[in-house]
């Protein structure tokens, strides 16, 4: 029977509301040269609540035995293949869990979703990976773990955990970036007078006048599809903050900002502004990808320019 750590120990006396519970195993390896994982158990809460996703927030407890992936609150289980723990076990290389061997400390009283996490990982070598903490809701390795998972029962056919259409579905959107020296707006616009909306997209080149230029297409579902299906190609949700730009809160300069607008017909957003210079270079780094889908669409709908 695998697991043999996965309880959260014996208390020595009664635990105090907000006090610290401390049974931490110091003798734990911080090291585990095997990297083929035979049994896994995890129980975690996530707040995953996200833009262009559904919500799925609440308590998870994922199991791996005798190759069966199991979790309780979906009630599914399905036979894995080695991939899969290849995969996990990537996850856990990735944010070095391994120095959490051992670790068995919590916060008494804390709310539901902030009480003790726990993690247990066996290996072929007869190693095992155990520690339990605090939960954090928004944990980076809980929610690639939901996620690696969640896609393999969306491959064996669990399509009730597919995002939605109306959690993918965008009602509204405006973006407005610089690449280089160059800005780009791209948004609809309603053109009162034909009564119809319409694809603008604007360019200039930053600090020179009389280089402005407006370009108009049709617009009809296809390219909220389109969008809908590059932004989480590039994950465009991970800028998600909620922020609104008002008057020169953002400003447009040759050094790098992006404006990101996206509203979803479930009522989610992804809201952005910047211009410090990380996000800039994370955001440009799929800027063009951007460009280029909105370009690629005015081309086949019409597209043409007027200078201002």
């Amino acid at each position: 029977m695998f697991m043999s750590n996965f309880g959260f120990g014996k208390p020595s006396g009664p635990a105090m509301c907000g006090g610290k519970v401390d049974h931490t195993n110091h003798a734990a390896p911080k090291n585990i040269k095997s990297k083929k994982i035979t049994g896994f158990n995890a129980r975690f809460y996530l707040d995953h609540n996200d833009s262009g996703d559904d919500n799925y927030s609440g308590f998870y407890h994922f199991t791996i035995e005798k190759g069966v992936l199991s979790e309780d609150r979906l009630n599914i289980s399905e036979q894995i293949n080695e991939s899969v723990t290849e995969k996990l076990q990537a996850i856990i290389e990735k944010y070095d869990l391994v120095k959490k061997n051992g670790v068995e400390v919590h916060t008494s009283g804390l709310p539901p979703e902030f009480q003790p996490c726990y993690l247990s990982a066996d290996y072929e070598s007869g190693e095992n990976l155990y520690f339990s903490e605090n939960n954090d809701p928004r944990s980076p390795w809980a929610r690639e773990i939901f996620e690696l998972f969640r896609q393999f029962f969306i491959e064996r056919g669990h399509s009730e955990l597919q995002p939605s259409e109306d959690a993918r579905s965008i009602s509204r959107f405006r973006f407005a970036f610089n690449l280089g020296k160059t800005a780009y707006s791209f948004s609809p616009i309603v053109m009162s007078e034909e009564n119809l909306t319409k694809l603008m997209k604007s360019t200039c080149v930053l600090g020179e006048e009389g280089t402005g230029a407006t370009y108009m297409s049709e617009l009809d579902e296809e390219l909220y599809k389109t969008l809908s299906k590059l932004i989480f190609e590039i994950n465009l949700a991970r800028f998600h903050t909620g922020r609104l730009a008002v008057g020169n809160d953002c400003p447009h300069t040759e050094s790098g900002y992006y404006e990101i607008y996206i509203d979803f017909k479930n009522g989610k957003q992804i809201y952005d502004f910047s211009a410090e210079g990380e996000k800039i270079a994370d955001f440009q780094r799929d800027a063009g990808k951007i460009v280029e889908m909105f370009d690629r669409y005015m081309e086949s709908h019409g597209g043409h320019v007027h200078k201002w």
